[in-house]
């Protein structure tokens, strides 16, 4: 009895995990919306409001659109990883940026750019938690669906204190943001140093590590046995037509969601 127990995974770690990361996937892109006043008083000739939304959106549809292939070519880990250090990456910079090419197009064009890649690594990293969590019990996807909930608020409520804290006078003075987006990086960097634990986790080892079918390799992705079964089962549900097929299926559903996405 005492050696299955110890056998069996802990999941407290594994809900701190899913509560993070919920809020990781998204926290950068939180940190743009929450600081558009800022970006709107470097740029007021871009039509800030309306323009910078965009090129997440439509890097959200094209990592969607790709993330089968991403799946059978890259580890969970490895998309897990990459998308965060690009969300970092992207977060430190962007209120620089804004303030270096304040005002010029060339600072338009570049920050729309990094927005689009920020737009793109949030995807990619939300898409792989998701299907991470859609091989396990459903309230692990109730956790992360809560820790991006939650992320979100306190986003808000760390925007309004550095608001009340330093007082600026005028929408474009840095130092508030640079202290915003600077908390928004250490969550970020403390959300991969909880990753690599979770990988080495008896957790993870015991869900997925053990059931998976590529004993070969070291970095096991548990969305992959699934996603290459409904690639490889059959010629006709390969790339885009079994795209086509999902879409089709659940049409109603991506109707609802660009009603969101508009408003």
């Amino acid at each position: 009895m005492l050696e299955q127990k110890q056998k069996e995974p802990h999941d407290h770690f594994a809900t701190l995990y899913f509560l993070s990361m919920g809020g990781a996937a998204t926290c950068g892109w939180n940190a743009g919306i929450n600081c558009l006043d800022y970006f709107e008083a470097k740029y007021p000739e871009a039509n800030v409001q309306f323009m910078f939304p965009l090129p997440p959106y439509i890097a959200q549809l094209i990592a969607v659109l790709l993330m089968a292939k991403f799946s059978a070519a890259f580890s969970y880990s490895t998309r897990v990883v990459a998308s965060l250090i690009g969300i970092t990456l992207i977060t430190a910079t962007l209120p620089f940026e804004a303030a270096i090419f304040k005002g010029s197009d060339i600072g338009v064009i570049l920050i729309m750019i990094m927005l689009f890649i920020l737009g793109f690594s949030n995807t990619v990293c939300y898409a792989s938690l998701a299907g991470l969590t859609s091989q396990i019990e459903g309230k692990y996807t109730a956790y992360f669906l809560i820790g991006t909930a939650i992320n979100s608020l306190l986003m808000n409520l760390f925007r309004e204190a550095t608001l009340l804290l330093f007082e600026p006078e005028t929408g474009e003075e840095i130092l508030n943001v640079a202290v915003y987006f600077g908390g928004t990086v250490v969550c970020l960097l403390f959300s991969v140093v909880l990753h690599f634990r979770f990988m080495k986790s008896n957790f993870y080892k015991t869900r997925f590590e053990t059931r998976s079918a590529r004993k070969q390799t070291c970095d096991l992705d548990p969305e992959l046995n699934a996603t290459e079964t409904l690639i490889e089962t059959s010629e006709d549900h390969k790339g885009f037509r079994m795209m086509a097929r999902v879409f089709k299926r659940i049409g109603f559903y991506v109707f609802l969601l660009m009603i969101s996405y508009i408003q």
